[in-house]
């Protein structure tokens, strides 16, 4: 007992002495300046390993702190790793983004294809990748090259929204709405990209678990303990995956996707194992279902909050499908997906706002050379006079959702979703990176696009919903990763006045009626 009690003793000096290390020591005497240039400042922690992980979950107030206290470029540890984060609107982004040979993306790309998605590292970093694969998926997900896959979403999703129809019938029915307007979504686009034949419902469990497990595949710094149940869930996507492939018929072949068909023979070209080839698809099924279905979520959560807006979207929908020819909701979800956002701008409008408000991305980069900062980028804190020092192989990370909440550039509303911003005109010259930026800019923003403003208008075009518990908010344990997914969950203390939802426990329960 009296040696547990020394140690608990000791433990906080021990911390302090840690705290006076890498607050006063370090910059001052280890990594004293360079030719007066300084590396980016170190936020402060108190715990080993963990550092800020634990404080970056408070989302935008914790990058408000650390802007106020150490300026815009700072050096941050958090789950075993130093990285550098980018967080200033405007040019020092871009300037990152556009300086794509010295910092690069190809580093990140090709490690991640292995640690997260289990493809065979030496393949991952082969030169079939960057000569074939990445090139390939690039120009089949152009906007010249996905009108057929748009249409085959279009042909999904409106026969969702027809079971949908049937399912809640004159009475209307007690939903959770995140659940079924995700199942709804994933549904459309998994039969669009990997055929009908995929087995996209007993699937979709194993699809959640590993998304959920993400967060501890993508923490490369993590023990191997701590990331084995992750792996092991990634080995039943796998498997799961394997099984469907190795049955599939020549005709549902041709049915997938072209930027997906195209990796798999990329693949098979190589003589890569039938593993590889699932993480392919593991891969893309990640990328196509764990973002776009989320931002037509929030965009629909934010519209039903709104009757007023959502009574203007509904107006203009109503008002286009009048003019098409025929004159029916499915005309209109069959149409080109550049012409969309001119067809429906308020439409476009709120959803852009989702984008906004909704994306937390974290864009990854590996500094190639030695190099400095430049001081006219560095608006304030350390580094303002002198510029900022980068070391090859210091890994920087642009934080795109900062500029995108930040007051200075948005107003003092910006951290609210506001339906007006992008329809008077106060989002123009705005920085505004949702896809990312440059070489890493999402390749799936396009179809994305499509595949949420026709799921907006199909479903304010058909269903209404009335809340009866709502505690959706966005999940704070997912960083960087895209748009922002919710939870919550039904209250409780409603179930006694509110009978509806005692069957129904979500992240927000509504009852879901018919318009149309």
């Amino acid at each position: 007992m009296l040696n547990l009690l020394l140690a608990l003793g000791i433990l906080p000096a021990l911390l302090l002495l840690r705290r006076f290390y890498y607050s006063y020591i370090m910059p001052n005497f280890i990594e004293r300046p360079v030719g007066g240039i300084p590396r980016p400042p170190l936020v402060a922690d108190w715990i080993p390993f963990i550092g800020n992980g634990l404080r970056m979950t408070q989302g935008d107030g914790f990058w408000r702190d650390v802007i106020r206290q150490y300026g815009p470029v700072v050096r941050v540890r958090a789950m075993g790793e130093v990285r550098t984060f980018v967080t200033t609107p405007g040019q020092l982004i871009s300037y990152v983004y556009k300086n794509s040979r010295n910092f690069s993306f190809l580093h990140f790309r090709r490690t991640l294809h292995s640690t997260i998605f289990g493809l065979q590292m030496s393949h991952a970093q082969s030169d079939a990748m960057t000569d074939k694969l990445f090139p390939q998926h690039h120009r089949e997900m152009q906007p010249g090259s996905i009108a057929d896959l748009i249409r085959k979403y279009a042909d999904h999703l409106e026969d969702g929204m027809k079971r949908k129809v049937e399912q809640i019938g004159e009475e209307g029915i007690v939903i959770d709405l995140v659940e079924d307007m995700f199942d709804i979504l994933y549904e459309a686009s998994a039969k669009a990209f990997f055929s009908p034949s995929f087995p996209h419902a007993s699937f979709k469990p194993t699809f959640m678990a590993f998304d959920e497990a993400f967060p501890l595949l993508y923490l490369a710094g993590l023990p191997k303990i701590a990331r084995r149940s992750a792996e092991k869930i990634r080995e039943d996507a796998l498997r799961m995956i394997e099984e469907w492939w190795v049955d599939i018929s020549f005709e549902d072949r041709k049915e997938i996707a072209p930027a997906m068909l195209g990796m798999v023979e990329v693949a098979e070209g190589e003589g890569w194992s039938l593993r590889d080839v699932a993480s392919f698809f593991l891969q893309e099924i990640w990328a196509l279902e764990a973002n776009a279905p989320y931002a037509g979520i929030w965009t629909i959560l934010e519209l039903l909050r709104n009757p007023g807006i959502l009574a203007r979207v509904r107006t203009e929908i109503t008002n286009v499908i009048s003019t098409l020819s025929p004159p029916t909701l499915s005309t209109l979800l069959h149409r080109p997906q550049p012409g969309l956002p001119g067809l429906l701008p308020i439409t476009n409008a709120v959803f852009q706002e989702t984008l906004r408000f909704h994306v937390d991305t974290l864009s990854l980069r590996v500094v190639q050379e030695d190099c400095v900062v430049p001081p006219s980028l560095i608006p304030a804190g350390i580094g303002k006079e002198t510029g900022l020092r980068l070391y090859r192989g210091d890994q920087v990370i642009c934080a795109t959702r900062v500029p995108m909440v930040d007051e200075e550039e948005w107003g003092p509303d910006a951290g609210k979703w506001d339906p007006e911003r992008f329809m008077k005109g106060g989002a123009q010259g705005r920085a505004m990176h949702p896809f990312g930026g440059g070489v890493s800019m999402c390749e799936g923003r396009h179809f994305a696009s499509a595949e949420i403003l026709t799921f907006i208008a199909a479903f304010t075009y058909l269903f209404d919903a009335d809340v009866l518990s709502d505690t959706i908010k966005p999940n704070p344990q997912r960083i960087g990763l895209g748009i922002q997914q919710p939870m919550g969950s039904a209250k409780e203390g409603e179930s006694g006045s509110n009978p509806a939802i005692e069957t129904v426990h979500g992240m927000g329960v509504w009852r879901m009626s018919v318009t149309q």
